[in-house]
């Protein structure tokens, strides 16, 4: 039986002839239709990030009157989150990760990025506890964007500004701009589709001590939950 050529080979012999054989404007025709199926994956992109925003926007207005929809505005669930990360310990444990990051950094604060961004909580924390660092947060949901500005100019947090992007987006715009000491991502990063492409893009713009703050789920995705396990998690919103 004879040894099949592997796949990689049959490729590049088939391109290697292709470059030998097919004339010019052959060669010309090929590269516009892969750039044109370039733009199409770019549009698709760019159409799925306007769903998820409009989605969010959605969620952010909510009914008048309701109760907290988001898990971990339920207090008993911060509470258990709170022990699980801090066991014996006192406080929220995005306080107590700030005390860390005093401890370990000679340099304060001066410029942050907040990817997703949402309603502005967490950019509210960062100003109360260093008042002199830049924050700028960023999210594809112009509604919670609007009511994240609402919530700081309540509170006079001026060195708060907000911008409506995705974070790869955001982050290859200010390539040039001055570097960023820190990046948070809390809760968002399972959101992404293209993650190396946004490590590549949180490596180029961190200073040298810079940090990344990311805080996600672990455990199963929600469609390996049964019917019975998410008619018991839902009764914990009712």
């Amino acid at each position: 039986m004879s040894r099949q050529p592997l796949p990689f080979r049959v490729v590049r012999g088939f391109r290697g002839r292709l470059r030998r054989l097919a004339p010019r404007s052959l060669r010309r025709l090929v590269g516009r239709i892969r750039a044109r199926l370039g733009l199409l994956s770019r549009r698709d992109a760019a159409s799925r990030i306007a769903e998820s925003g409009a989605y969010w926007d959605k969620w952010s207005q909510g009914t008048p009157g309701d109760e907290p929809s988001y898990w971990l505005e339920i207090p008993f669930v911060r509470e258990r989150v709170n022990e699980r990360l801090l066991p014996g310990a006192t406080g929220d444990f995005v306080d107590r990760y700030f005390d860390q990051l005093e401890a370990m950094r000679k340099q304060p604060l001066r410029r942050v990025l907040s990817v997703g961004c949402g309603t502005g909580g967490l950019e509210r924390d960062i100003a109360r506890r260093f008042p002199d660092c830049e924050i700028v947060g960023i999210d594809i949901s112009t509604a919670c964007l609007a009511e994240a500005r609402r919530a700081a100019e309540m509170v006079d947090l001026q060195q708060i500004t907000y911008e409506a992007s995705d974070a790869v987006s955001y982050l290859e715009r200010e390539a040039t701009a001055p570097p960023l000491d820190g990046i948070f991502c809390y809760g968002v990063l399972h959101h992404m589709e293209d993650l190396e492409r946004f490590f590549a893009r949180v490596r180029e713009r961190l200073a040298p001590d810079g940090f990344l703050f990311a805080y996600e789920y672990v455990g199963p995705s929600r469609d390996d939950w049964t019917d019975a396990d998410l008619s018991w998690a839902q009764r914990l919103f009712e």
